[in-house]
């Protein structure tokens, strides 16, 4: 996609920005809604029990990141993240995932470790506020749906898992075009 380009930087997935884009996230560091011009995926160990903020503020220096960046975190490989990229009204949607499972948990069951599900969606539309919602939100139930479809069950309950008890997602939109209210399913 113009404008944004995705690096593999050791144990990190790193997604730059051209210019500042707006992101809606529920990041670790860095999240809420927010103007930003960077996004990191940072590995680390299954075993990992440190601050997060800490773990990724140090990461974010070390690479020699922006401030603004949003962080998150993941025990699963950021080698073999999975990319897809569809057309949607003439604007593109850039999709961006890491996973990992051992960690599959349905909605309320507690966690033990840091496996995750970490989703990045780039939409090149101008997305409004009330728009980032909607896709945020349309982005969690493509996830539950994937996990349902691929009968991926609880490690602790066997019940079918939604997710994983850390999952993280971010939305962000390039600006580009007339605003759109709306960015759900429909």
């Amino acid at each position: 996609m113009d404008g944004v380009r995705v690096e593999l930087i050791e144990d990190n997935l790193v997604i730059r920005f051209s210019s500042r884009v707006k992101c809606l996230s529920y990041a670790p560091y860095n999240g809420g809604l927010r103007e930003t011009s960077c996004l990191l995926n940072h590995q680390v160990p299954k075993s990992f029990r440190k601050k997060p903020e800490t773990e990724l503020q140090s990461a974010i220096e070390e690479l020699a990141l922006p401030s603004d960046t949003v962080g998150f975190l993941t025990a699963a490989s950021v080698k073999n993240y999975s990319q897809k990229s569809v057309r949607v009204n003439g604007k593109e949607v850039l999709a961006l995932c890491t996973v990992g499972l051992s960690n599959a948990r349905g909605v309320g069951e507690s966690s033990e470790n840091s496996s995750t599900i970490n989703t990045f969606v780039v939409v090149e539309q101008t997305l409004n506020e009330q728009a980032l919602v909607n896709a945020l939100a349309t982005a969690v139930e493509a996830k539950a749906l994937a996990m349902f479809l691929l009968d991926v069950r609880s490690v602790t309950s066997s019940k079918p898992a939604v997710g994983t008890s850390t999952d993280a997602l971010a939305v962000v939109t390039l600006g580009r075009g007339k605003a759109l209210r709306y960015a759900g399913s429909a």
